[in-house]
């Protein structure tokens, strides 16, 4: 690509990128991908601007938006629930991703995900009546880049689950805030999600092997 078409891929990533982060968050690891090859390629071919054109053409046709509907939990119910996972090594320039999607919830619906975390839907209807459906508020979703190197999967996804923390933490205190006046307070419970055992297993443990 010549120093024009370069310039050009930049501005339409970054209007995509802004778009992914506000609307449509189903184009965060394309953008991501795309920025990557970019920033690793010392030449960048035409194929990407190609890409990026098809990206541009999927996001005007495709008919994708979020929904927000009142979720009725009452507010000593509310719960904050965070979901990440993480690829390794699976971007440009060996890079890996992750992602986390934070959620409110009720703190019984929370419950009952702890317990079937691969079946939550049949284990709703178990614990509850068959009418019975779980409330959720989504609110982040992100997928990007993992910022420092990972040199196994098991350290992307501590890398993942510290940032998916970082982000409960923070709108546990901001909910403590609106609800409570107390930002410090963290009246709410918050949890995390992720399918990667190693890291469950070394966070239950009291004290990890110095190697771990």
């Amino acid at each position: 690509l010549c120093d024009w078409s370069s310039d050009v891929c930049s501005s339409d990533l970054g209007a995509l990128a802004w778009m992914a982060t506000q609307t449509r968050c189903d184009m965060l690891v394309v953008v991501s991908e795309f920025v990557g090859y970019l920033a690793e390629s010392e030449n960048p071919t035409v194929s990407l601007l190609k890409r990026i054109n098809k990206a541009i053409n999927l996001v005007k046709e495709a008919d994708t938006h979020l929904v927000f509907k009142p979720h009725g939990i009452a507010h000593d119910k509310l719960a904050i629930a965070a979901f990440h996972d993480s690829s390794f090594a699976n971007m440009p320039g060996m890079k890996s991703q992750g992602g986390v999607f934070t959620m409110l919830c009720d703190i019984d619906d929370l419950n009952i995900i702890q317990k079937y975390p691969a079946k939550c839907n049949e284990a709703a209807k178990t614990e509850a009546s068959s009418s019975h459906r779980m409330k959720f508020c989504p609110l982040t979703i992100t997928s990007s880049r993992v910022k420092r190197v990972a040199r196994s999967t098991f350290a992307a996804e501590t890398l993942v689950a510290v940032d998916a923390m970082d982000k409960a933490i923070a709108l546990n205190g901001m909910l403590s805030e609106l609800l409570h006046g107390d930002p410090k307070s963290y009246r709410h419970p918050a949890s995390l999600f992720c399918d990667c055992m190693s890291v469950v297993a070394n966070c239950q443990v009291t004290c990890p092997h110095q190697l771990e």
